[in-house]
């Protein structure tokens, strides 16, 4: 396959990196690698070939970008994946002009409505899928308006746009992926700081489902060429990252059963004729009570390590479904294991519920834990890599004290 095939991928974050090292460690593949800038997680990489390109998110920038590449290594099999939802948006958008020259295991068109969150909510709606109590704001609220969601979903809630691309693009201070409100004036401040920035979306108010991080859950499910679900794994959130910016993705996860929901969220995305990987972020709708989706992720997740440490490498799906053309039993994820992203005192610190974090010590006293970041055959002879993983490490620890502590008023 080394001969044949070139993995290409749109990003530089630790979602590329955690795919590209799966290409590499399945079948010694070094990926093509294009995105904005060349981030910290890819720098110095033995597994990537980055090539910076400015305007990568303009869509007709990107298509042209792809299909002079693929010019230029004719006769090669080339699969192409996004790492962002920005990236993944494209792809789809530009599915037609990029099939010629490229594998891509994404879904139709049809599923472009689903970044939206208000587009996903409705079509859970349709199926019988409950999700959180959720209020559509089109523009600048007044605090009475605020006052109003506040009445019915209670305070604090949820503030957050319904479109995570378009939102990106519009910067401000202070910006967030999501908010926690207390008050009506609060709220009403951050909607309007939102479409002040230039954001045109629809901005969401929610039920805040409380619990802290370990409430949260992960389930990605992969759809083959034929619209077969055949692989599946769900994990528990541990510890959540703690800047503005990160909060809501994942530095800690224990694997788990695959919920009962993830059954439905299945029949849901085969009705729309699904193709690839599905991401979903999941709460628990109070202490012990059912999983709600609160988002749905059109690619592979940033914590698609997780995966493959728990021996479901997705590239090997990707490979043997859209390569090879073998037709693949349905698997589940069961192996124990801890996920994690930063360095294990980190985890065990920080991590709130103290069973759980128990249970983190004795997978990684075992052995069975799986970090992106500790791959030998990158680091081993690379100075430049294990410096990098050095300073990531003294980075986290860093960030994770200041953030909890101002967390906890101490």
């Amino acid at each position: 396959m080394q001969d044949t095939v070139t993995p290409v991928l749109l990003g530089a974050d630790l979602n590329c990196y955690s795919m590209a090292r799966a290409f590499y460690e399945a079948y010694g593949l070094v990926s093509r690698v294009f995105g904005r800038e060349e981030l910290g997680p890819i720098r110095a990489s033995r597994y990537c070939h980055f090539t910076r390109v400015e305007g990568l998110s303009d869509p007709a920038v990107c298509r042209a970008v792809l299909l002079h590449y693929a010019g230029t290594e004719p006769g090669r099999t080339k699969l192409l994946l996004p790492c962002t939802d920005e990236y993944a948006a494209i792809l789809i958008q530009e599915k037609e002009a990029l099939e010629p020259e490229y594998i891509l295991p994404q879904p139709s068109r049809d599923a472009l409505a689903l970044f939206e969150k208000t587009a996903f909510y409705r079509l859970c709606g349709e199926w019988g899928i409950e999700v959180p109590e959720t209020e559509v704001y089109e523009g600048s609220i007044s605090p009475a308006r605020a006052m109003e969601s506040g009445r019915r979903l209670g305070f604090p809630y949820i503030v957050k746009p319904s479109s995570s691309i378009v939102y990106w693009h519009h910067p401000f201070a202070d910006m967030q992926k999501v908010y926690l409100v207390h008050s009506a004036q609060e709220a009403a401040d951050i909607v309007n700081r939102i479409y002040a920035s230039g954001y045109e979306g629809e901005v969401l108010a929610q039920r805040y489902l409380s619990g802290g991080d370990s409430a949260g859950y992960v389930l990605t499910l992969y759809f083959d060429r034929e619209g077969r679900c055949i692989a599946r794994a769900a994990g528990r959130v541990l510890l959540e990252e703690r800047t503005p910016r990160g909060r809501g993705n994942y530095a800690a996860l224990l694997s788990v059963p695959v919920p009962p929901i993830a059954e439905r969220l299945e029949e849901m995305l085969h009705s729309v004729h699904y193709r690839g990987f599905a991401n979903f972020d999941l709460r628990e709708n109070g202490p012990g009570g059912k999983l709600l989706p609160l988002e749905l992720n059109l690619r592979q997740g940033r914590s698609n390590h997780f995966l493959t440490a728990g021996g479901i490498n997705p590239a090997i799906l990707l490979c043997e479904d859209y390569i090879l053309g073998r037709h693949l039993p349905r698997v589940d994820m069961t192996a124990p294991l801890l996920f994690r992203t930063v360095p294990f005192p980190v985890v065990y610190r920080y991590t709130e519920d103290r069973v759980l974090a128990e249970r983190a010590r004795e997978l990684h006293r075992s052995g069975r834990e799986g970090n992106p970041w500790n791959a030998r055959s990158d680091l081993i002879g690379n100075p430049r890599r294990m410096l990098y993983l050095t300073m990531h490490n003294w980075r986290e620890r860093k960030k994770f004290r200041k953030y909890c502590a101002e967390e906890r008023g101490i």
